[in-house]
């Protein structure tokens, strides 16, 4: 059975998600600003590449919400949910310094 074009768009989605997880493992490894000269196919830093591949992701978002795999959202709505998910990152940020895990 072939995908139709939702289910290629979240093939799409899953290789995005882990191009961002690999991306921001090398910004972790090696660092921000490391290029790999070596490379033809990456001449740009690591943190230029996570930028690129994040804004992949956004794009393919946009497609997502046009070919209503997503339902489009109010704009308050959007920003109201990123404010949350912020205030739970910082929640779990502070709970992980208080563990010792992390120094701020």
């Amino acid at each position: 059975m072939a995908l139709d074009k939702n289910d290629y768009l979240l093939c799409s989605l899953i290789k995005q998600c882990a191009a961002i997880t690999v991306e921001a493992s090398h910004c972790l490894r090696f660092g921000m600003d490391h290029s790999n000269p070596g490379a033809q196919d990456y001449p740009t830093t690591n943190q230029a590449r996570l930028h690129q591949t994040m804004m992949g992701l956004l794009a393919l978002a946009d497609l997502l919400y046009e070919n209503k795999v997503l339902p489009r959202v109010e704009l308050g709505w959007v920003e109201q949910a990123i404010f949350e998910e912020q205030e739970r990152l910082q929640h779990y940020l502070q709970f992980s310094e208080d563990l010792g895990r992390v120094s701020l």
